[in-house]
């Protein structure tokens, strides 16, 4: 891992760990509790969580990816609260919301067991539970 140093101190501990729990944006499910993942800055391509129909044909679906930089990686996936996975594709499985299904939010990677949540696909807040 590389790059650790937390750039958003409005999501971030001292430590650099989650200072909010992590929830779906779309249901607000309750993916992570706080002081459970550290943030990393390290480039990562995730499709885009809306499939474009090529207007040409509409069986034809065109997927667009965007890199994004900022995580929160995760060592177990035992952390999560409500996490889904979806089908491995070459060593790597996509993490969605368990309760909508909605994602990607992020990367698992099998071999290495690691996780990374996508900031940008989530939302933070202080969990009142």
């Amino acid at each position: 891992m590389s790059g650790n140093e937390c750039l958003n101190d409005e999501v971030c501990d001292e430590s650099g760990k989650n200072a909010f729990a992590v929830f779906c944006k779309r249901c607000n499910c309750l993916i992570l509790r706080e002081k459970q993942a550290s943030f990393v800055a390290i480039q990562i391509e995730l499709p885009l969580s809306e499939v474009k129909t090529s207007a040409n044909n509409a069986n034809e679906q065109q997927i667009d990816k965007e890199s994004l930089n900022e995580h929160w990686y995760v060592e177990n996936i035992y952390t999560f609260e409500n996490m889904g996975f979806s089908n491995t594709v070459n060593d790597t499985k996509y993490l969605v919301c368990a309760e909508c299904e909605y994602g990607p939010l992020g990367l698992h990677y099998i071999k290495s067991n690691q996780s990374y949540l996508s900031l940008s696909r989530v939302a933070f807040r202080k969990n009142e539970n």
